[in-house]
């Protein structure tokens, strides 16, 4: 098997947990690579799958899976994960255990498995590009304070966001049919099943089932942001006036004014996001469904 491994050395837990991972693959005799930057990070992964690997194990959190995960668009080597973030989303979702220990086991057992792969205009996405309330939140954390704090940082910062929500006016438009316009606080487009945690996007939501699932809050009163937030943490329910939701293959998001999302945790500016699910199109070491 011809594997070859590169981590992103300043995720979380990406100088803790680097060495130990190195130490595994020297006595595996898997070729370790550490990436100096986001360009270097692209640029190992793609040589390594030029080069015929059957796969390469990417160590980092979301953000540094999404910025390679269009490497592994229709091609035959699998992809790795080694969570060395903060959420470790799509690790979670894929039943990819996050403790360094039991990681390399898994990784050198687990079979490919093909999984959806998210389009926003010419970039890729892993799990989840959203415009609202999680937009301020992104603005509001530092690369130092994630990695100091991990997780709990998401709470205060969330509780900021729903007293001062950032509201949006855009269209949502899919296969020429004009879907939503006005205003948007919150808008969630899942390639996975789950987002901002263990919150479950859709009840029917999974990683490979060809399409983008989506839901927006309309509103922004205090009423709305609180009966979302109860729509998060409990079993769905479509009674939920100020929330629309829907499953689609494309969609497309514009606005006159520039707008600002989070793709796989990295904000993104335009007026106009062409989204698109390509179905199946990326092969992951992940546990075995059903």
């Amino acid at each position: 098997m011809n594997r070859t491994v590169v981590i992103n050395p300043n995720s979380r837990r990406g100088k803790e947990w680097g060495p130990h991972i190195k130490f595994e693959c020297e006595i595996m005799g898997i070729p370790f690579y550490e990436a100096e930057s986001a360009e270097d990070l692209i640029s190992k992964v793609s040589t390594a799958i030029e080069s015929g690997a059957d796969e390469v194990w990417v160590g980092g959190g979301d953000g540094t899976i999404g910025e390679v995960f269009g490497c592994f668009v229709g091609k035959k080597t699998a992809l790795g994960i080694l969570p060395l973030g903060t959420g470790n989303a799509l690790a979670n979702e894929l039943g990819i255990p996050c403790d360094p220990d039991e990681i390399i086991p898994f990784l050198t057992e687990a079979k490919p498995q093909p999984i959806d792969a998210g389009k926003v205009n010419d970039r890729h996405f892993c799990t989840v590009a959203t415009l609202g309330l999680t937009t301020t939140i992104a603005e509001t954390l530092s690369q130092q304070d994630k990695t100091k704090l991990g997780r709990f940082l998401y709470l205060p910062a969330a509780l900021r966001s729903l007293f001062k929500p950032t509201v949006a006016t855009c269209e949502l438009h899919s296969g020429g049919k004009r879907l939503y316009r006005g205003k948007i606080t919150q808008l969630v487009i899942a390639n996975t099943r789950t987002h901002a945690g263990p919150f479950a996007v859709s009840e029917t939501a999974s990683v490979n089932d060809g399409k983008l699932s989506v839901y927006w809050l309309k509103k922004s009163t205090k009423r709305a942001i609180f009966r979302y937030v109860l729509w998060m943490v409990r079993t769905r329910s479509p009674q939920v006036p100020e929330i629309d939701t829907v499953e689609l293959q494309r969609l497309v998001l514009s606005s006159r004014r520039k707008l600002t999302v989070v793709v796989d945790g990295d904000l993104v500016t335009g007026k106009r996001f062409e989204f698109e699910s390509m179905p199946r199109s990326v092969r992951v070491l992940c546990a075995p469904t059903g």
